[in-house]
């Protein structure tokens, strides 16, 4: 029987069985890594997204947490204590 690769090459099937063997083994091996993935359910993940926003303060949305001290934010610029002077 003839086949066609990747490539479109023709290859015969009655090829080395070694390599068969080892080329099946290697696709069993990642079905079993994808059979035995953690899953988490679309619904849960989205209740962890809204869970993670409703409790994680954002500097950037100071409508929604209110306004922050100004050593509270790290994306305010802090002012230091100095006099520049031009000669």
């Amino acid at each position: 029987m003839v086949a066609y690769g990747n490539a479109g090459a023709v290859r015969s099937d009655r090829g080395n069985p070694e390599i068969k063997l080892q080329r099946m083994c290697l696709v069993r091996d990642q079905v079993m890594d994808e059979l035995n993935r953690d899953r988490v359910a679309s619904s849960q993940s989205c209740n962890r997204i809204i869970q993670y926003t409703k409790s994680t303060s954002d500097y950037m949305l100071p409508s929604s947490w209110g306004d922050r001290e100004k050593h509270e934010d790290p994306y305010n610029p802090q002012v230091k204590d100095s006099c520049c002077t031009i000669s």
